[in-house]
């Protein structure tokens, strides 16, 4: 009896040895750390990263303009409402519907490029100016222009963007590249901190034109 119980013994610490170095299952919101050459073990997500699958090697990136970096664990980017940027990744900030005047300048120019349709776009030649409207006074905060098809040259550096304060945005091409993708271009160096009512947006350039497919207005 007392020889079985010392087999049942060493069958109970086998089979616990063996399922110690089974490789555990990550559920979504947690990767496999492999560091160890020993052992492999589940860890969540950091703040900014996710993951959406079983056993995922490797979370993956949000787009930290329009998500998130508060939580671990996530299995999905933690992404603002109505398509707004964020402020330093960790506040949403919020969307502001612009408005076209037929009577302002460049209003067909607007119309196309705030009705959010993935399918239209325009294009502001050289000398040309396109006024939005704000639905109501805000603070600017940030521009974003949403490229064409994911597409459209980098001279976004171009462009010239007024305040109805007569204050201006500072496109620098350190900064724009730095908030830059193939999708879109943000823009979040202004020196107004004031309400403002409507903004207008020209070229430097003395010829050529700026093609985009949306702008989009987030306050404070």
């Amino acid at each position: 009896m007392r020889a079985l119980t010392v087999a049942a013994a060493v069958l109970l610490v086998a089979i616990c040895a063996q399922a110690d170095w089974r490789v555990p299952e990550c559920l979504p919101g947690s990767y496999m750390d492999s560091s160890s050459p020993h052992y492999k073990y589940c860890r969540p997500c950091p703040p900014g990263l996710y993951s959406n699958s079983v056993g995922a090697p490797r979370c993956k990136a949000c787009d930290l303009n329009f998500a998130m970096a508060r939580k671990e664990g996530m299995s999905r980017c933690d992404w603002c409402s109505d398509g707004a940027t964020t402020e330093n990744s960790r506040t949403c900030l919020t969307n502001i519907r612009l408005l076209c005047n037929p009577s302002d300048p460049g209003s067909e120019v607007c119309r196309k490029t705030t009705d959010r349709q993935f399918n239209t776009f325009a294009t502001i030649p050289a000398g040309s100016t396109v006024r939005y409207r704000l639905e109501r006074p805000a603070k600017l905060a940030s521009i974003t222009f949403l490229r064409k098809n994911d597409c459209c040259s980098d001279d976004v550096e171009d462009l010239k963007i007024t305040l109805s304060d007569n204050s201006w945005c500072t496109i620098s091409r350190e900064n724009t590249k730095r908030w830059s993708t193939k999708k879109y271009v943000r823009m979040n160096h202004c020196t107004s901190r004031d309400y403002i009512e409507y903004f207008e947006v020209s070229t430097w350039k003395r010829s050529g034109s700026v093609t985009f497919r949306e702008i989009q207005f987030d306050s404070l």
